[in-house]
């Protein structure tokens, strides 16, 4: 399976012409796809984005309708269409706004990435603040603060939505415990244990 998306794959844009340039209507010529805001390969349906962004569709055309995703229907009972670039602006702007490192591969010229390498992390290794707190042991209060500390790599997808956390980095949060637990620094200069008193 390709790593990517190959642009050749998807069809042709339809011409575009700076605004005011375009030939006088009678002279224009109706072309598949020439009457949309925006050109078919450009866009995804809203079953496609949920699956991107991992939410189901009410909350997608919440976030059209509030400016975070752009997108269009044609009439009021069909179906959101969905630009792809203002999917992949929003995950860009996650990472930088959540400090959250880009480890996707590089982009060879002419291709996109895939759906599943468009989030700041995969939907496969995203748990929630509940899994914090059952994997630490503690309360959900103190989850919470450790999320919104930036303890763990985490984001939300706007202000009110719930955090995302990468499982990945818990785990390494319980290596970096389990290596100052190990360490004997740790111990140097403490008088040795004593058994407790019955």
């Amino acid at each position: 399976m390709s790593t990517h998306t190959h642009l050749s794959d998807q069809p042709t844009l339809f011409e575009m012409h700076p605004e005011g340039t375009e030939p006088p209507v009678s002279q224009r010529v109706i072309t598949p796809g020439c009457l949309l805001p925006i050109a078919h390969n450009l866009v995804v349906d809203v079953s496609r984005a949920t699956a991107i962004l991992g939410v189901d569709k009410s909350l997608i055309v919440y976030m059209i309708k509030n400016g975070l995703l752009q997108g269009y229907q044609l009439r009021p009972s069909m179906r959101w269409m969905v630009t792809y670039d203002s999917i992949v602006h929003l995950c860009d702007k996650l990472r930088v706004q959540y400090h959250i490192r880009d480890r996707r591969p590089k982009l060879a010229a002419g291709r996109r990435w895939r759906d599943v390498d468009l989030l700041p992390f995969p939907i496969s290794d995203t748990v929630t603040v509940k899994d914090v707190a059952t994997g630490l042991d503690v309360p959900i209060s103190l989850a919470y603060k450790l999320t919104e500390e930036g303890t763990f790599e985490s984001y939300k997808l706007f202000g009110s939505s719930t955090w995302r956390i990468s499982k990945t980095s818990l785990y390494r949060y319980r290596d970096h415990l389990r290596a100052k637990l190990q360490t004997p620094a740790a111990f140097a200069g403490r008088p040795p244990s004593r058994k407790p008193k019955r």
